[in-house]
């Protein structure tokens, strides 16, 4: 079992964000366009709107479904990744749940910086959500 490196697993993760986001920019833009012209716009930015948690949830929902069910992404097939549990199997739905919400702090303070570090400094190149999950994400041949 061959844990993956930093840039497979970064290329992996690009991969699938430039998909989601191709699906979510159109509902993105157009829920930000009504808000624009809203007799509240002057208004919008003084408050996180609870409809832009929206796209963060179907993220973490395509991250968690992809993962848990395949043992990959879209991202991670064409890149010839694989997520493990310790003992080289499929993760279970429940590591998949724990790995990815821990994105969010694996994702601090910006550009996965937690995470990159973890993956260069832990022994089986693990993000916190990795290490907590007990999975690996490992290099298909």
């Amino acid at each position: 079992m061959k844990n993956s490196g930093i840039l497979r697993r970064a290329m992996a993760f690009l991969l699938d964000i430039a998909g989601l986001g191709l699906i979510l920019l159109p509902g993105i833009l157009t829920w930000n366009i009504f808000h624009l012209f809203s007799h509240n716009h002057h208004h919008y930015f003084r408050h996180l709107d609870p409809a832009m948690i929206l796209p963060v949830l179907i993220i973490l929902a395509y991250f968690i479904v992809s993962e848990g069910i395949l043992g990959f992404t879209p991202g991670k097939y064409i890149m010839h990744l694989r997520v493990v549990n310790d003992k080289g199997e499929k993760l279970s739905m429940r590591q998949s749940v724990i790995r990815n919400v821990l994105r969010l702090v694996d994702g601090l303070p910006f550009l996965n910086m937690v995470g990159i570090i973890a993956i260069l400094v832990t022994k089986g190149k693990q993000r916190i959500g990795d290490a907590a999950a007990t999975t690996y994400v490992i290099k298909i041949d």
